[in-house]
């Protein structure tokens, strides 16, 4: 305590010293001002004050982390006086004793520590019948494995020796057995001493018997024998791999010595022993709702698995299991983790069936830990391939453990679940093949969504499920390992789940968050997938014949692909469709800014590129058919995009590209007229069509421009006694547009208005000192 009251008041006086310092600097800076000038301005006031501020609150700063640095010291020093505290009083009485007492000649020494003798063999029977209490606690909660642990316990028998031999010592004082001028006086001292360490024993006998009724110091207990299993077989082994090294032993040769000496030594079969008694201990505690002692059981069992696969981790031998030879090449460490998974998974189900979610998710959550451990371990075969043999029993076994919380519905079980699979997708090794376990994970992520879907009206889990699908593509597309079949089957798999979300949009049961996938906001959509395969565009300066756009070509014609399997679908007023629409156009931007901005070396391969832009365009009207009423504000904004996309490209000389956007505006016209013909709807389309008309008379290119409007023209499904009607209403917006134009050119112009795109043009052109034609 002296040292620790020592250090804190040093620091404080160094603080404060330090915030004196300051002070006094600030003062002769006040002066300087002062002699320098009459007076001293209002700012450097202000300044003055502002430092005055600063050098305060870091003097409290200090002080705080003065404090803060001395309580686990001050908090060590309470325990050590607390654990001591009958010891340290004896000395303060030994040392009055030998200060004050002087007359011993009538004293009898020899009674007096024979009756210390007495109470301390007291004591000594009072630690033996109390040591039956959490013996018989032990054997109700546990079992009778337990016991051996307890009656191990090193506390225990600490206590018992001092009181043994505290109780010897004072035995042999009262014998008499030295004889010397002072010996009563100073065998009474030593007698105060020994009754204190005896005292000070059984208090710690008592505070450790306490300690062994809580559920938590068998657990303890437990893992400490197991993990002192494993350390032991690991010493062994690197005993005998030290000799090996001597003689010139192979790396092969070790991993054999280790494997061979850790299952030989009977630690597997010990730790399977324990494992299932920790799991019966699991089910007595899930019926009496402890939840505490079933959460540490649970973290035992990851503990020992993981202390186990560490200690495995160099000495990982494969076999062929003749039982079931097409499992391939398996680890004998399976024998110990696969255990361990099942007795977590039952541990699962029977706290489903105590409605007991905290449990289900604690275990999903540590299972997840103990799996990405598995999945991190590696073996080599004699060819030199690497493998991560216990990656796919990792996958198989947490994927039953959500899928069990998916059914009872634990949605908070099931988000930890998703998290611990896609850990395992993130978190793995791209340059090892774990194909079994990629499959296991991402099928066990959709299958998620989809019984979600089926089963319950939340959207968190769909979100989070397709989410991870999605984030562990991207984590594959940067590692560089990119997979047209895996990005198809992934495609695939969005498409089978949006039926379901088209009905939880119409059911307005999805609000504030949008389908990841098509979500422009989402860091891994359709489009940001796109662009970091964009990304890995480069030359091969080895095959500069190669061309450079495989994998984004491809990955654009699976993309493409979707969208048109997507377009079949009924999607009424649902407002995902925009959102589709959007992502699809973001595809076709990120083409087109390969193709403004080409990577040195490309430019003679961009024809290909020029041609997925076009085929991605031409599919926008495929969303907006005519044999479904017109949507909502879908198609104008698809237009929108069109038309601005289209201005682009005639301003950069891409005239392919702006006939297809001119075409899918006109596709979009025809389309909007076949069901429920709205004149202002087409209206709207056709002004776009007359915007990108009079971009392409602003750049001086007439032809296009008579395409543009040849394709305003009357949609085959309106009637001659309606089409007056349609004339009126394009009529008003062409002239609303010149309206427009005449205001447009504000401040903060939106980004998303073709109004303003096409007044941008006419300004540019005007700078330059040509003529326009509004």
């Amino acid at each position: 305590m002296k040292n620790v009251r020592d250090l804190c008041l040093d620091g404080k006086i160094a603080v404060e010293q330090w915030f004196r310092t300051a002070r006094h600097v600030s003062d002769l800076y006040r002066r300087k001002l002062v002699k320098g000038a009459r007076r001293t301005t209002r700012r450097e006031k202000r300044r003055l004050k502002v430092l005055e501020r600063r050098s305060l609150q870091e003097y409290g700063k200090k002080s705080l982390h003065l404090a803060l640095r001395s309580k686990p010291i001050r908090a060590k020093a309470q325990r050590i006086l607390l654990s001591w505290s009958a010891t340290l009083l004896s000395l303060l009485v030994v040392f009055a004793f030998l200060l004050f007492a002087t007359q011993t000649n009538n004293w009898k020494a020899s009674e007096v520590n024979l009756a210390a003798a007495q109470i301390i063999g007291a004591a000594l029977a009072l630690v033996l019948s109390l040591s039956i209490i959490p013996a018989q606690r032990a054997a109700e909660l546990f079992s009778m494995a337990i016991l051996r642990l307890y009656a191990k316990d090193n506390t225990l028998l600490a206590a018992f020796v001092i009181l043994v031999g505290t109780t010897m010592i004072s035995l042999l004082l009262g014998s008499n057995w030295l004889a010397f001028d002072s010996y009563a006086r100073v065998s009474v001292a030593i007698q105060f001493l020994l009754i204190g360490i005896s005292f000070d024993a059984l208090r710690w006998f008592y505070t450790r018997t306490l300690d062994l009724l809580i559920p938590q110091s068998a657990i303890e207990l437990v893992v400490r024998e197991c993990n002192a299993q494993i350390s032991q077989a690991n010493d062994n082994a690197d005993r005998l791999i030290r000799l090996d090294d001597a003689a010139g032993a192979s790396l092969q040769s070790r991993s054999w010595i280790r494997a061979t000496i850790i299952t030989r030594s009977g630690v597997p079969r010990s730790l399977k022993y324990w494992t299932s008694q920790l799991e019966e201990f699991a089910h007595r505690f899930v019926a009496r709702k402890d939840t505490s002692a079933v959460d540490g059981i649970v973290a035992a069992l990851a503990d020992i698995g993981g202390r186990y696969v560490e200690g495995r981790r160099d000495s990982v031998i494969l076999h062929l299991d003749a039982d079931n030879l097409f499992a391939g090449r398996l680890s004998d460490i399976e024998e110990v983790l696969n255990p361990i998974y099942e007795s977590i998974q039952l541990i699962i189900i029977d706290a489903i069936g105590s409605a007991n979610e905290r449990i289900v998710r604690n275990a999903i959550v540590q299972q997840g830990t103990l799996a990405r451990l598995a999945v991190s371990v590696t073996s080599k075969d004699g060819s030199g391939l690497q493998s991560a043999p216990l990656a796919f029993a990792a996958a198989y076994y947490l994927d039953r453990s959500v899928r069990a919380a998916e059914k009872a519905s634990m949605i908070d079980a099931v988000l930890a679940g998703i998290e611990s699979l896609q850990a395992l997708l993130l978190t793995r090794d791209a340059s090892i093949p774990t194909n079994e376990m990629k499959a296991q994970v991402q099928e066990a992520l959709f299958e998620l969504a989809v019984a979600s879907y089926r089963q319950s009206d939340s959207h968190i889990v769909p979100y989070r499920s397709v989410s991870g699908l999605l984030r562990c593509m991207a984590h594959e597309i940067e590692g560089g390992d990119f997979s047209e079949i895996d990005f198809k089957d992934m495609l695939a798999q969005v498409a089978q789940l949006l039926p379901y979300e088209i009905r939880m949009d119409l059911g307005n049961r999805r609000q504030l968050m949008t389908f990841p996938p098509y979500s422009l906001g989402f860091e891994h959509s359709i489009p940001m997938l796109l662009q970091s395969v964009a990304a890995k565009v480069h030359v091969d300066n080895d095959r500069p014949w190669a061309d450079p756009f495989s994998d984004f070509l491809e990955a654009s014609e699976e993309i493409r692909h979707h969208y048109r399997s997507v377009c079949r679908m009924a999607f009424g007023d649902a407002l995902l469709r925009k959102w589709i629409v959007e992502s699809l156009l973001a595809c076709v931007q990120i083409h087109l800014h390969l193709i403004k901005s080409p990577i040195e070396g490309t430019e003679p391969f961009l024809a290909p590129v020029f041609d997925s832009a076009e085929h991605l365009i031409s599919w926008t009207s495929g969303f907006f058919p005519d044999s479904e009423p017109p949507a909502k504000f879908a198609a104008t904004d698809a237009a929108n995009g069109l038309a601005i996309m289209g201005m682009d490209a005639l301003e950069e000389g891409w005239f392919d590209i702006a006939r297809a956007c001119a075409s899918a505006i006109s596709a979009l016209a025809n389309n909007s007229a076949g069901v429920k013909p709205e004149p202002y709807t087409l209206g709207d389309l056709h002004e776009r069509l007359e915007i990108l008309a009079r971009a392409a008379d602003v750049l001086g290119n007439a032809t296009l421009s008579a395409e543009f409007r040849a394709m305003i023209s009357r949609p085959m499904t309106i009637l001659d006694t309606d089409w007056p009607h349609f004339l009126s209403a394009r009529a008003t917006r062409f002239r609303q547009l010149d309206e427009a134009l005449g205001s447009a050119g504000r401040l903060y112009p939106r980004p998303d208005d073709p109004v303003e795109r096409l007044h941008a043009i006419i300004v540019a052109k005007k700078r330059r000192g040509g003529t326009t034609r509004t």
